[in-house]
């Protein structure tokens, strides 16, 4: 059988990795999400600075819409030369958990699936991840029953 989702629906993402942008756009298109129903983030800072913001705007933007909103947990993030160069990560699931208790003021939550994606998935992460958000979507490719 194949999944779609109602014609409602619309989709908030966020991942650091080039690739991973690209396959959830593709599983949310193949879910029946239209890509002028969907945000994909996370190119660059800005776009994984802004994430939570533009997933609230646009749940605000879209009262009659439902939402799935995914983030990877772990988002690299550069830090300037100037401040020691490298990376720092942000968390995923913090972003989406101080995401929904903005909208829960409103009740805009009972519109959301927030779901966190990620490569760890030890039952305690997956158990973290729960307590943050709606559930868990592994990275790990995914086997089709036939």
């Amino acid at each position: 059988t194949e999944l779609t989702l109602p014609p409602d629906v619309r989709a908030v993402a966020v991942d650091d990795s080039k690739l991973q942008r690209l396959l959830v756009h593709k599983m949310l298109e193949s879910l029946g999400v239209p890509d002028d129903r969907r945000s994909v983030l996370g190119a660059d800072e800005a776009d994984i600075s802004r994430f939570a913001a533009v997933a609230e705007a646009e749940v605000r933007a879209h009262p009659d819409a439902r939402f799935v909103v995914i983030a990877d947990e772990n988002l690299d993030v550069a830090v300037p030369a100037d401040e020691g160069g490298g990376f720092r990560t942000v968390s995923g699931s913090l972003c989406v958990q101080d995401l929904l208790a903005r909208l829960a003021k409103d009740g805009s939550d009972a519109r959301v699936l927030a779901l966190i994606r990620s490569a760890n998935d030890a039952l305690a992460d997956s158990a973290l991840y729960r307590s943050r958000a709606h559930g868990v979507l592994p990275k790990a490719a995914l086997r089709y029953a036939q």
